[in-house]
């Protein structure tokens, strides 16, 4: 299973009320998409878990091989119940799962059923506003709680970017375990398929 996630800081993009911008909403949502728009009691929120929907779901399609070039109507957003989703694409279908609070937007996408049981996760708000500083962050997190799991020390961990996704190297080897990052305002979340 391949897995990617997606955070949104809701204190900052619903005050931006995105969704009353029709050429924004053009840019990136798809006919279908601006449907549900329009018929939404929250369009703003709803548009909020579209992209974080799309975001999620394009992170596995480059760890299957797809170019560096988010466009977001290739890739097409369903709800299907209150956490449920599901995104299509040119890459194939992904399952989601979106968990909304008051503070925060979270998606995890699949490519195959979504294991919630095997599935890792943890959403945990963030000091700095500096995106580098995040990313450090959000990686030592992460570096902690597979630690914990396999019973190592965070220094036989290692996170290398190649090709810009993620690979855990574990004692020196690179691993086959999935894992994905995500930060945004004041929040960073990461998953790991175990």
């Amino acid at each position: 299973m391949i897995i990617g996630n997606d955070i949104i800081d809701l204190s900052y993009w619903l005050p931006l009320n995105k969704a009353s911008n029709p050429r924004y909403i053009d840019k990136i949502c798809t006919q279908e998409e601006q449907a549900a728009l329009a018929l939404a009691e929250d369009a703003n929120l709803l548009l909020l878990r579209l992209w974080s929907m799309k975001e999620a779901a394009y992170k596995i399609a480059v760890k299957l091989g797809a170019e560096r070039a988010f466009i977001p109507k290739r890739l097409e957003s369903v709800i299907v119940s209150a956490k449920k989703g599901q995104v299509k694409s040119v890459w194939g279908e992904f399952l989601t799962l979106t968990e909304t609070t008051p503070n925060f937007l979270h998606t995890i996408a699949s490519n195959e059923s979504l294991d919630i049981d095997r599935i890792c996760s943890q959403v945990f708000s963030l000091e700095s506003s500096l995106p580098e500083i995040q990313s450090k962050v959000v990686k030592t997190a992460l570096l902690d709680k597979i630690a914990a799991h396999l019973e190592l020390h965070t220094t036989d961990l290692n996170i290398e970017m190649i090709d810009n996704i993620p690979r855990l190297f574990v004692e020196g080897q690179l691993s086959g375990i999935d894992l994905t990052m995500s930060h945004n305002g004041g929040w960073g979340a990461f998953c790991v398929y175990t």
